[in-house]
């Protein structure tokens, strides 16, 4: 009876007549013996020889608990819990795979769960990967990427179009195989025929690349004809036209309405326009707009129609000019009335009191009895304040009485009469023959410089002239009507083995003679384009050649971006004997060498796919490759947000890490601004966030903080500090653990380099994302690389949490989480979130900077991590 326990205790405990009914866990009552005997091996409690609870991985088999390793739980003869991967059906643990094939977790109606290399069906049936179709699947057997030229419906991979390699549905392609082009939605085999009807020469991954002639290629892909007498084509409209056709605002305009006397050679604009209109850019328009304008350029008037005065860049009547004798009608009033001045705006103003003629800031003649005031020219004086004087031509006193002369405009004693008029005899020789020698001197320069046009240079000025007839350099004439001639049609830049540097000036030498019987005016011209793509120098770009002369013209040039350039220069000659100008064109080419200066018109945009605090972020294609362009806001160009975008594009060009994102180069035009870079197929780390129900492994999430954290230590180690490391700027390349690289840097805007710190400048300036500011700088400390660890702290919460850091119930506003850093708090540790990661992190955001970890210690935690306690995940 030791084995009896009593009522008192249990509640199921009787007795009768002195016998135990009731008897503790592994015994069971023996009614024959009134006593209690252990129950069945492995029983935990039982009765009448019946186990009714087997310990845990046994089950009854009838006469004992025997060890199975399907069995969870054993209760009352049923197993009541199965280990996973099994089901209990009628009190038994049936292995999911033999009920269901391939499977790994069920129930009693349904798979849930299908092994590795399997595809789950909305009916729980488990197939294969390549029956299904499928290359990659979620972590609950559900496809979510299929097989090139199939598409994932709502309960399989269904093939597309024939001849397609990537569709949204089965009625359209999006991108056709190699060998096939887009033909209206569908892929159609690539033949002669196929490509004339589709107007394209070359095509390129399923698209046309080139079209024919006078068509273009729509955002499509699709070539569309050219508007009328259109030669080439753009989306916007056309580029070149037919012949007696210029190119106005994208339309072709036959030349005689456009006010054109010579177009450019490719009817991109015109060249000299007739009179009464203006070059405005590309275009003639009429100088009307400027007001009684003869001639004018794109500033304003140059000459005025009749009755009319040049006046700045305006016309201005010329009644308007009251008291003028004489009028200059390029700048007004030249010469006034006695008694009259000319004023700075070339109008006629009188002249201070008792002055006959006067200049715009003296008085140079008095009336008759008055003389200049020696101490004051704006003033006149009377004859009779100067002793002796009887007579004055309105500027000094000229005649004295008897006896006495005039010196220092005053009238002495003349005591040697003779001496004195000697002296008067010598000088006044000697003025006459020195007035001759002027005369002669100035007839000499009048005439050297007679005929030759404001701005022309004279063969005189020092440039390298020479007569044709005994030079050894073979001169050509283009133009049969023109008087020049040229020792070559077209000139290159990158006649040696490199090819031209981008931003760099080059030079070469055009020799231009003149072969006419008269003197020749020559001038060098060239269209600007609204965005160009070199700055060419001409020197000297005006010259005078005499009959049978010629000269060395020196050409430089500037390539503002990469790419290969056909162009050409006008040289306008006017003979001193003919009114009217011919034209001849030199063209020239070059091809630059490859730079990160990108010509804009290679640039592809497709689509709009982010934006960022200063740019829009566009998906395109460049030179056959799908890159991300980032483009300044056009709408808010401030100067602040420039110099950001030039400090990325700097730090950009510097870059070379498997692990920054790739930097094609960048356009700068200050209009097209923008960043071309490589192109990430998923998007940022926070892009793949915001999908809740993609549950990535532990272990791939490890590899993106490795990778990121190979990127901040490329950074660090060049001595630059990112200054807004978040998810946001962590673009992703592959969800593949198993590649090299994962994930990749982005958005240098903020970076600087903290080695700048050496000379005793100190970083102050709050910058990045208040959610990921270090405490330093939220406090305007001096800080350095320990900011991006405290930033890289809560990447990692993140991304372990799948989700933001701090949730928006309890920081509604950015101020509060800077309140919360700044005050020394920090976030708690997550359940799911294992204890060694959440001790990294604590090292990675302490508040005091020298107590953090360095980007190397924080990479061996993640590598160890991923190579031992994640290397089965």
């Amino acid at each position: 009876m030791n084995n009896c326990v009593l009522s008192s205790s249990y509640d199921l405990c009787e007795w009768r007549t002195s016998v135990c009914m009731k008897c503790i866990d592994g015994y069971q009552f023996d009614e024959s013996s009134g006593n209690c005997k252990p129950c069945p091996s492995n029983c935990l409690v039982c009765d009448n020889n019946t186990c009714i609870l087997c310990e845990k991985n046994t089950t009854w088999d009838g006469i004992s608990c025997i060890n199975s390793s399907s069995v969870e739980l054993y209760i009352y003869g049923k197993q009541s819990k199965c280990q996973n991967g099994y089901i209990s059906i009628e009190g038994i643990c049936q292995n999911c795979s033999e009920r269901y094939s391939h499977c790994l977790s069920c129930d009693e109606q349904i798979c849930h769960l299908c092994k590795e290399g399997y595809v789950i069906l909305s009916n729980g049936q488990c197939i294969s990967k390549e029956q299904y179709h499928c290359l990659e699947t979620t972590n609950k057997s559900q496809c979510y990427h299929c097989e090139e030229g199939f598409y994932l419906t709502k309960d399989q991979c269904t093939k597309c179009v024939d001849g397609c390699s990537y569709c949204l549905d089965g009625n359209t392609c999006e991108k056709c195989l190699s060998e096939f082009i887009s033909v209206g939605g569908l892929c159609e085999k690539i033949t002669t025929e196929v490509m004339k009807q589709t107007h394209c020469v070359e095509y390129q991954n399923g698209h046309c690349s080139l079209c024919e002639t006078k068509y273009y290629l729509d955002e499509s892909m699709k070539c569309v004809n050219c508007p009328a007498n259109c030669t080439s084509c753009t989306s916007q409209g056309c580029i070149s036209c037919d012949q007696g056709y210029i190119v106005q605002s994208y339309s072709c305009i036959y030349s005689n309405q456009t006010h054109c006397l010579i177009p450019f050679f490719n009817d991109a604009g015109c060249v000299i326009c007739e009179d009464g209109y203006f070059i405005n850019k590309t275009t003639c328009s009429s100088c009307k707009i400027f007001g009684e304008c003869a001639q004018c350029s794109f500033s304003g008037c140059t000459s005025c129609n009749e009755g009319y005065y040049l006046h700045g860049v305006k016309c201005s009547p010329i009644s308007e000019l009251e008291h003028c004798l004489k009028v200059d009608y390029t700048v007004g009033c030249i010469l006034c009335e006695n008694g009259y001045r000319i004023t700075q705006d070339s109008h006629c103003t009188k002249c201070e009191a008792d002055c006959e003629h006067c200049t715009s800031i003296q008085c140079i003649k008095c009336i008759k009895g008055y003389v200049l005031n020696i101490n004051d020219k704006q003033k006149c004086v009377s004859i009779s304040t100067i002793e002796h004087c009887i007579a004055s031509d309105g500027q000094v006193c000229t005649k004295c009485s008897f006896f006495y002369h005039i010196k220092n405009n005053v009238c002495t004693v003349n005591i040697i009469a003779v001496i004195l008029i000697s002296l008067i005899i010598f000088i006044s020789v000697s003025a006459i023959l020195l007035g001759i020698i002027i005369y002669t001197g100035i007839a000499i320069n009048k005439y050297k410089k007679s005929d030759l046009p404001s701005g022309y240079i004279n063969i005189d000025s020092g440039l390298n002239i020479f007569a044709i007839r005994y030079s050894n350099i073979h001169f050509n004439k283009f133009n049969n009507y023109s008087p020049l001639v040229f020792d070559r049609q077209s000139l290159l830049f990158d006649e040696g083995p490199d090819r031209l540097p981008v931003g760099v000036e080059s030079r070469t030498i055009l020799c231009v003679g003149n072969d006419s019987k008269n003197k020749v005016f020559v001038q060098f011209t060239y269209i600007e384009t609204q965005y160009p793509k070199y700055s060419l120098r001409i020197v000297p770009q005006t010259i005078c050649l005499p009959e049978g002369e010629a000269c060395e013209v020196e050409i430089y040039i500037t390539p503002l971006c990469s790419g290969t350039m056909n162009d050409s220069i006008v040289i306008i000659s006017n003979s001193s004997h003919k009114k009217y100008k011919m034209n001849d064109i030199i063209s020239f080419s070059y091809t630059t060498q490859m730079s990160t200066h990108i010509d804009y018109d290679e640039l592809i945009e497709e689509k709009k796919i982010g934006e960022g605090s200063f740019g829009i972020v566009y998906l395109g294609t460049f030179r056959g490759n799908k890159v991300a362009i980032k483009k300044l806001k056009q709408l808010q160009c401030e100067e602040d947000e420039l110099e950001e975008f030039e400090k990325e594009i700097d730090m950009l060009d510097k870059f070379r890490s498997d692990y920054i994102v790739y930097f094609y180069g960048a356009v700068f035009i200050p209009s097209k601004i923008c960043i071309v870079t490589e192109f990430a197929r998923y998007g940022s780390l926070r892009d793949l966030m915001k999908n809740k129900n993609l549950n990535l492994k532990p272990r791939l999430k490890i590899k993106f903080m490795i990778d990121a954290a190979k990127g901040i230590q490329y950074l660090h180690s060049n001595g630059i500090l990112h200054r807004d490391i978040k998810p946001d700027n962590i673009l992703i390349f592959s969800l593949d653990e198993d590649v090299t690289v994962n994930t990749k840097l982005t958005d240098f805007g903020s970076s600087r380099n903290f080695n700048l710190l050496l000379t005793n400048i100190t970083f102050t300036k709050s910058v990045g994302t208040p959610t990921y500011m270090a405490p330093e700088i939220l406090c305007q400390a001096k800080y350095g690389t320990p900011v991006d660890i405290f930033s890289f702290s809560i990447v990692l919460y993140e991304i372990w949490k799948w989700d933001k850091a701090y949730p928006t119930e309890e920081f509604k506003f950015p101020w509060k989480i800077a309140d919360f850093i700044s005050d020394g708090k920090r976030l708690l540790q997550p359940e799911n979130m294992p204890d060694w990661y959440y001790i990294l992190i604590c090292k990675c955001w302490q508040n005091n900077p020298q107590e953090r970890l360095t980007i190397n210690e924080v990479m061996n935690v993640l590598n160890f991590a991923f190579n031992t306690l994640f290397s089965e995940d």
